[in-house]
């Protein structure tokens, strides 16, 4: 994927047992001008899940910053989907659960003071 930004590989095991490996990555959003008027930009954020679904999905959105969240919560509901369906999501090689609601979380953050 061009402009690539974050890449974590992950393991699907399926409630038969079988193992599949999985390949997040996430792209740097890209604008493009709308075909109507060419003041109004529209962004998009490639994200790929092979594994899932082999295929990049550009994950529109309003800025950059917009995209980018989407994109991210784009991958929190395809592995939640996948979850829900009876399989395991673990990290690549291990039986350890990716624990994909604590990553997600939407809670307080701590914020550090210097």
């Amino acid at each position: 994927m061009k402009n690539e930004i974050i890449r974590q590989k992950l393991e699907l095991i399926a409630a038969t047992g079988k193992r599949t490996a999985l390949e997040i990555a996430v792209g740097a959003p890209y604008s493009c001008p709308d075909d109507s008027d060419e003041s109004i930009t529209c962004w998009y954020g490639p994200v790929e899940i092979k594994g899932i679904r082999d295929k990049v999905h550009d994950i529109g959105g309003d800025d950059p910053f917009e995209t980018l969240v989407l994109s991210i919560m784009f991958v929190k509901r395809m592995l939640v989907s996948v979850k829900r369906n009876g399989n395991r999501i673990v990290f690549f090689g291990t039986d350890e659960d990716y624990p994909i609601e604590e990553i997600f979380e939407t809670g307080d953050c701590q914020q550090t003071q210097e």
